[in-house]
């Protein structure tokens, strides 16, 4: 969907046609859930959301997966598009049709390769990593080779390498080890996370699996199921800027591992059991989502905080030192009142910004939340009930975005509005489904 917005100034009953601006003025509907103000329009097959913007400075989008779970929690996806917001909460575009019936666990442009990219999952076995360029049309569809595909990550490189996570399951003898308090079975459906990367040709080119590498004994504080042991639960897949080697995030064995991109040996472990760093001024973090790289030993990640003894989730950003082995808090978001973050979340920087996505948030807390560098609120998502996002992406569009431009004009002394020609259909914000439409002063319009 493409926005635009029009002000007609009407004085003395004479219409004077204005140039067209793209500061929307006031279009709010009221909801009687928590109070909430759904004060931006959306089309018919979009949830309804309310922006707060504090900070009139922000100047990126924000791409969403919007997953819809029922008026009452009940576990089933009824919604799930890519949705891209604009710089001042608007929506800029959205998937017309959703891309499967189940879920979708990421969407959002990459700035190095000037395509969207979203994984979506058809079924436990069908899932896709996708790739949409500029003109919103998809490029290519593929998923991994030998193994099942894991709907966590879809990474896209700056050299165009994609990193997929998968997953496949192997039984093992866990008697061994005590687990949660009880002793392991000798039989143990053990799940296997890993990274299967391939080249621009789409050739596999690279190959790790977490139970070469990193033993159940780790994991705690996530259950023990012997028909399924989900041991590692790989979340989030990237790049270490300063020397290209992988760095995974596990919450369930709540640690980052950095593996060697040639070897597939583990270099070091942040956080969890076998911790190679002590943290400094920080109790460390757990349950964790959307670990980053910014270079110069730096990393960012979202702490769900799941086993803290406070349980407050936040946004995190850290020094690593691998000379004295310390993780140093150099940054840290959080909000106030707290947001419970239980599951699903990330965490991006972005210009003077950090953008935290709270994942499995439900009203009245805000789905996501924009801080300045002084930690200050600047602007806050809050998606209808029970809508989440499992991840909030923001980014600077390398590209111009094609936007309708809406015509105002008088007949016979009635003022109209008129969508431009050439469009298959129509649908404006107060649902009117004509290219022209009797408009009601002070109101703001998109199309």
């Amino acid at each position: 969907m493409n926005r635009d917005s029009v002000f007609c100034n009407l004085t003395y009953q004479l219409v004077t046609l204005k140039k067209i601006i793209t500061l929307l003025l006031a279009f709010a509907a009221t909801s009687t859930a928590f109070g909430q103000n759904f004060n931006r329009p959306v089309p018919s097959v979009l949830l309804p959301y309310e922006y707060n913007q504090i900070d009139t400075n922000i100047n990126f989008y924000l791409g969403i997966n919007m997953n819809y779970k029922g008026d009452i929690y009940t576990g089933d996806l009824d919604v799930a598009r890519g949705v891209l917001f604009d710089p001042d909460g608007y929506i800029a575009w959205y998937q017309t049709t959703p891309a499967n019936p189940n879920a979708m666990n990421s969407f959002g442009y990459n700035e190095a390769n000037y395509v969207f990219t979203e994984v979506v999952a058809n079924g436990p076995t069908n899932k896709q990593y996708i790739r949409i360029d500029t003109n919103f049309q998809i490029i290519d569809t593929i998923t991994t080779l030998n193994v099942d595909p894991d709907s966590h990550e879809f990474y896209l490189a700056t050299d165009g390498h994609r990193y997929l996570s998968t997953t496949y399951t192997e039984v093992q003898d866990l008697s061994a080890y005590t687990i949660n308090g009880g002793p392991g079975n000798a039989n143990t459906t053990v799940a296997c996370n890993g990274v299967q990367e391939f080249d621009v040709n789409g050739n596999l080119v690279f190959e790790w699996t977490s139970c070469d590498e990193i033993l159940p004994s780790e994991a705690y504080g996530f259950g023990y199921n012997v028909n399924n042991y989900d041991y590692f639960h790989i979340n989030s897949i990237d790049l270490d800027e300063d020397d290209n080697n992988l760095l995974i995030s596990a919450r369930h064995i709540n640690a980052i591992i950095k593996v060697n991109h040639t070897t597939g040996a583990v270099m070091w472990r942040l956080g969890g059991s076998n911790s190679d760093f002590t943290f400094v001024g920080d109790n460390g973090f757990s349950g964790q989502h959307d670990c980053r790289s910014e270079g110069n030993g730096i990393i960012t990640l979202f702490d769900n905080a799941n086993l803290a003894p406070t349980g407050n989730p936040r946004a995190v950003r850290y020094q690593l030192d691998t000379v004295n082995w310390t993780a140093t808090v150099i940054g840290e978001f959080d909000r106030t009142p707290l947001v419970s973050g239980t599951a699903q979340g990330s965490f991006r920087t972005i210009g003077n910004y950090g953008v935290v996505g709270y994942g499995f948030a439900l009203r009245p807390e805000p789905n996501v939340t924009i801080f300045d560098q002084s930690n200050t609120i600047a602007a806050e998502y809050f998606f209808t009930d029970s809508a989440t996002t499992y991840r909030a992406v923001p980014s600077y569009l390398g590209f111009d975005l094609e936007r309708p431009e809406i015509t105002c004009f008088d007949s016979l002394g009635t003022l109209y509005l008129k969508a431009p020609d050439g469009f298959a259909s129509y649908e404006w914000s107060d649902g009117s489904t004509t290219q022209t439409i009797l408009p009601t002063l002070g109101e703001v319009y998109q199309v």
